[in-house]
């Protein structure tokens, strides 16, 4: 993460840029804003505190979890998504999210809905 020193926080991500041979002719270098989150996270820890919390000493990331490849190889993920790098889909309807926590053991994270939110529909 990246904070610039004035309230904007950036998660940057950096990938091959390959060509349809597999060849790597660059970087791709993307950065996400995501000073909301870092905001909102500063105003959670502070509730917490105010009633007895101890503040969190773990490194909070925040994202959105996609896919779980597992025995894969990079190099096919790789292709797969130099290939689809500029994919999209038909919107879709959500009308809830779930907030999971997730624990990291030797055999692999362990996974916890800890809240699901019911959306409601923007007109």
């Amino acid at each position: 993460m990246i904070n610039t020193g004035n309230g904007t926080w950036y998660i940057r991500r950096i990938l091959p840029y390959r060509t349809h041979d597999n060849r790597t002719e660059g970087v791709v270098i993307t950065f996400t804003d995501i000073s909301e989150i870092k905001a909102a996270e500063r105003k959670i820890e502070t509730a917490l505190m105010r009633v007895g919390f101890a503040s969190d000493r773990q490194r909070y990331l925040p994202h959105v979890t996609l896919a779980r490849l597992r025995g894969t190889q990079h190099g096919h993920v790789m292709d797969y998504l130099t290939d689809h790098a500029l994919y999209s889909s038909r919107t879709f309807p959500i009308d809830a999210f779930l907030l999971y926590s997730s624990l990291l053991t030797s055999n692999g994270s362990i996974y916890r809905a800890e809240h699901a939110y019911r959306l409601k529909e923007v007109k």
